[in-house]
């Protein structure tokens, strides 16, 4: 065989199968080389979850199940919110209520909200208490109310503002 056309069929061959001078062959194709993204590229680290944009201020205000007055106001830059409310009742002793809430900010926020309150309840010469509950979920835009319980002319909202830095 004339040496040219041997040439002609062993470099194409001999290219494919060795691989490029220094690197070291894995038994398989060659792998592509990976490249890091320029930096203009890299993102900003994200906002932790439980970061909101900015502070907020809610507010419960009415009565609460028609007999518990209340005017509550809890200032968070978190999604959630969990405390107690000294209430006053129309009973033999104070209340305490729980107020809950967990906000996804949007357009409009969604809160939602739970209440609870043990009310306490004169039954001949002991006092009973009974639980209350109430668990919503509502849209709300700052500056905004929301009416989260009503029976007749008695009803409790809930509003939200941005806070005052």
């Amino acid at each position: 065989m004339n040496p040219m056309k041997l040439s002609a069929v062993l470099c194409p061959l001999l290219a494919f199968a060795l691989p490029a001078a220094g690197q070291q062959s894995t038994g398989g194709p060659p792998r592509p080389r990976m490249v890091p993204p320029p930096a203009a590229a890299q993102q900003a680290a994200p906002a932790r979850e439980s970061d909101l944009p900015h502070n907020v201020e809610l507010t419960l205000e009415g009565s609460l199940f028609g007999t518990v007055p209340t005017d509550f106001s809890v200032t968070t830059g978190g999604r959630t919110v969990n405390t107690d409310m000294p209430l006053e009742a129309d009973g033999p002793v104070p209340t305490v209520g729980s107020f809950q809430a967990n906000l996804t900010p949007g357009e409009p926020w969604q809160v939602m909200v739970s209440l609870g309150v043990q009310m306490p309840v004169k039954n001949g010469s002991h006092i009973e208490y009974r639980n209350l509950t109430l668990n919503t979920t509502v849209r709300i835009a700052p500056g905004k109310k929301v009416v989260l319980w009503q029976k007749g002319e008695q009803k409790l909202t809930l509003s939200m503002e941005k806070a005052e830095e």
